[in-house]
């Protein structure tokens, strides 16, 4: 089954395309931790001080990118059962064998993880319509829910049953210059354990429900424009409740990579 979804702990093993057919296969490692935002380590052969080290050819492409400092815009990670666009990455750190007799490894750090099926244009650079974003106290100061409980007692008042409704409804939406802002609920619901053929002692079914901001441009525009615009609310959400308000997750719905996929920026990871 695909993963939807890039968290803490994760080390999936892929392989990685810059969109240069013929050149060598990159190899490397996509982890996490709730810590340190993605990045990408990578296993390579160091040509060395003497430069004739065997099968160096190979990791040409590692080397130049590490040497250099100068990693492609844009380049694509698929580990089989995970497919994520990298954006915007940068040296982070590397240990290498100078004698070419070891192992070297280097670690890149992209600046956005979007976790998406779709293939995409290695091209094109990376800018958004619209994008969505879970944030703290969002739910308690908008009053936005989709979800309720009716309940049905006894006399003596203990609950004979209950019903769990969920609703649509119009979001809350404002202009702020050239940006449209939206808070919204949604809701889906998780299947009963019953469905499965698995003989287990527990029966549970349920919905969950959260509330999004969403900015909507015009025009396509580049992350940061979004999240400064969304970065308004969340200042104000501190005077609110004086105290700390994070971004948890965000989301594009962008048609190059599919519905509401998991866009990770990495200066708000965690």
């Amino acid at each position: 089954m695909r993963k939807t979804k890039l968290e803490a702990g994760c080390n999936e093993i892929g392989i990685i395309y810059d969109g240069d057919d013929d050149a060598p296969s990159v190899v490397g490692l996509l982890h996490a931790t709730a810590d340190s935002p993605p990045g990408v380590r990578m296993p390579y052969i160091s040509p060395g001080v003497f430069g004739d080290t065997p099968g160096v050819e190979q990791f040409s492409t590692i080397n130049e990118w590490f040497s250099t400092e100068n990693f492609p815009e844009h380049l694509a990670f698929d580990a089989g059962d995970l497919k994520v666009q990298l954006f915007g990455c940068r040296f982070r750190s590397r240990r290498e064998s100078i004698m070419g007799t070891a192992t070297s490894v280097a670690t890149m750090a992209p600046e956005v993880v979007i976790v998406s099926d779709e293939d995409v244009q290695l091209t094109e650079p990376l800018r958004l319509r619209e994008m969505t974003s879970s944030i703290d106290a969002l739910l308690q100061w908008s009053g936005i829910r989709r979800t309720s409980f009716d309940y049905e007692r006894t006399k003596e008042g203990r609950i004979k049953s209950f019903a769990i409704r969920a609703t649509t409804g119009d979001p809350i939406t404002w202009q702020s210059g050239e940006v449209q802002l939206s808070i919204d609920s949604h809701w889906k619901g998780t299947p009963s354990s019953a469905s499965s053929k698995a003989l287990t002692a527990k029966d549970s079914a349920g919905i969950e429900s959260s509330t999004w901001l969403t900015s909507t441009f015009e025009e396509p525009k580049a992350i940061r424009e979004h999240l400064i615009k969304q970065r308004e609310l969340v200042s104000l959400l501190v005077l609110v409740y004086g105290a700390p308000i994070r971004f948890r997750e965000h989301l594009t719905s962008d048609e190059r990579f599919g519905s509401r996929s998991q866009l990770v920026y990495t200066h708000t990871w965690r």
